[in-house]
């Protein structure tokens, strides 16, 4: 599992569901506890402000994020070359227990903060620190008892000591958790950038450091704990609050059962996610279980940072569009369409160039991570315009629909991937992503989401179409070139001339074919640098 993998994996697949994976509606939040025109209703906002509010919000996100991944890919390539896949292995196997508990950790608190706006007193956020707390305690002394367990299911010894130091985080998590809420509440993203910078960099000099020094598998677990620490300090540096006893949960409990109901959700969320992990790791070990995370991550870490830029932002904007219609399904047609113009090309691309990129960028000793990464960078390509889904059935007022979505995952995916693993191997669980998951998107959120909204499934696969065309000739003219002229050349002439070739082929089709639609990402890009 490569540097940023084990924040990423948890971050990207846990902490971010408070956003994508909320089970209860702001408008049913709000349905509960005013009357209609009482003081405490939100303003309406017209398309014009809410296109400003996303803009700003996806400048300040995007900042914060691309620089940290620069910092984690830079820093990971490096790393790589100093640890071994057993190491990332044992790391990987602690950390599929330790995420599933961080889903847990703070019980839905952070999100039953922001949903509710301004509609809880000081002291009622107080308390529902204290519950975050109480709960982070709690887990982190199950999670130690349960280390033992945890390293006989994988076979493997050194697990346990992993699990019991990770466990440390969910405390320093369930600490931050009022004041992270109460910056997102108030749109504070630029604070929100900057903590994640000073993360994003702590993370990687620290795991680096203790990987030079020789710590192996401890360097990544000594980065992820400071890593987490320093963010938790930081928080309370730009928005403190203080945490008091949980007493009187009845002038709390909507806010407690909004929490459970979100912890429900994400644990099927999360089982679906995270069983490829789990099976690779149980049948083949922590070698392969390396190789295949390296492929993940590769595959996935660029993808899924465009993806989560907007993700984070737009159920805030779906919520408040979801009594206008009209506006509702043009905003879900254009966020989804500049997703696929931006990482189709990218999942594609690295896909393409998967061997030569593995062999120059990490060396031979991952060569077993190539044939996964091919596979998950073609399955990446649904996997980055599917999130945007959800946050659209919540913010239509069904979030029914997307934990059922959840279920559904969690009874298909894990099954498939067994099957899959015992008859093709590590390979078969790649493929299973490719195949299995895009008939459940599809066939099930796909559709929920168009049924709800009104909007017809050809018009929202329409609205694919430029990324999908202009992907399509990429590939075409880059597998030409490799197959007449770069047959036989060495990897890292093939790896410069292949990523050339395709980001002119695609620029050329955009700028030609789809020149109206690349006009309009211009002009996004002068209003986020703006």
């Amino acid at each position: 599992m490569c540097l940023a993998s084990l924040p990423d994996r948890i971050e990207q697949r846990s902490t971010e569901t408070i956003h994508t994976e909320v089970p209860i509606s702001p408008s049913r939040l709000q349905a509960e506890t005013q009357t209609p025109g009482s003081p405490g209703d939100p303003p309406p906002a017209s398309p014009g402000s809410l296109d400003r509010s996303l803009v700003t919000g996806v400048a300040w996100t995007s900042a914060g994020k691309f620089a940290v991944q620069l910092v984690r890919w830079l820093s990971t390539l490096l790393i790589a070359r100093i640890l071994a896949p057993a190491d990332y292995g044992i790391v990987g196997m602690a950390v599929l227990f330790t995420g599933l508990i961080a889903l847990v950790s703070e019980f839905g608190v952070g999100a039953a903060i922001v949903h509710r706006q301004d509609r809880l007193s000081e002291d009622q956020i107080a308390r529902l620190g204290g519950v975050a707390l109480l709960t982070g305690l709690g887990l982190a002394g199950l999670s130690a008892l349960a280390a033992p367990l945890v390293a006989g299911f994988f076979s493997e010894p050194g697990v346990r000591p992993v699990v019991m130091a990770l466990s440390l985080q969910f405390v320093s998590e369930a600490l931050r958790v009022v004041p992270r809420s109460l910056m997102t509440r108030d749109l504070q993203f630029r604070a929100l950038a900057l903590i994640e910078v000073v993360e994003g960099v702590v993370l990687a000099l620290a795991t680096l450091t203790l990987a030079l020094l020789g710590a192996g598998y401890w360097a990544l677990v000594g980065g992820l704990l400071i890593h987490s620490a320093v963010g938790t300090i930081a928080s309370f540096l730009v928005r403190s609050h203080r945490i008091a006893w949980p007493r009187d949960l009845r002038s709390i409990l909507s806010e407690v059962k909004f929490g459970f109901h979100l912890v429900l959700s994400r644990i099927g969320w999360y089982t679906y996610s995270n069983a490829d992990f789990g099976v690779i790791g149980r049948i083949f070990g922590k070698s392969p279980l390396g190789d295949y995370t390296i492929g993940w991550n590769l595959a996935s870490v660029p993808v899924e940072r465009i993806t989560s830029i907007v993700s984070r932002i737009a159920l805030p904007i779906f919520s408040r569009l979801q009594d206008d219609a009209v506006e509702f399904r043009r905003s879900l047609r254009n966020i989804t369409q500049a997703l696929s113009i931006i990482t189709f090309p990218v999942a594609v691309g690295l896909a393409l160039v998967a061997e030569p990129f593995v062999l120059v960028v990490l060396g031979d000793k991952w060569v077993g991570a190539i044939e996964p990464l091919r596979i998950l960078a073609l399955a990446a390509v649904l996997r980055s315009i599917t999130p945007v889904l959800s946050p659209a059935l919540i913010g239509i007022g069904r979030p029914d629909l997307a934990s059922r979505f959840s279920l559904f995952g969690a009874l298909v995916l894990p099954a498939a991937f067994v099957v899959a693993a015992l008859r093709w191997g590590m390979v078969g669980v790649a493929w299973v992503w490719l195949l299995v998951y895009p008939v459940l998107a599809f066939g099930l959120q796909l559709r929920w989401t168009c049924r709800e909204s009104g909007l017809r499934v050809r018009n929202y696969l329409l609205a694919l179409w430029p990324a999908t065309a202009g992907t399509a000739g990429m590939a075409a003219v880059v597998l030409f070139v490799e197959w007449e002229f770069l047959r036989g050349t060495a990897p890292v002439v093939s790896l410069f001339v292949s990523s050339a070739v395709g980001m002119i082929a695609y620029g050329l089709i955009m700028g030609v074919v789809f020149r109206e639609k690349s006009v309009r990402m211009l002009e996004l890009v002068r209003s986020l640098r703006s």
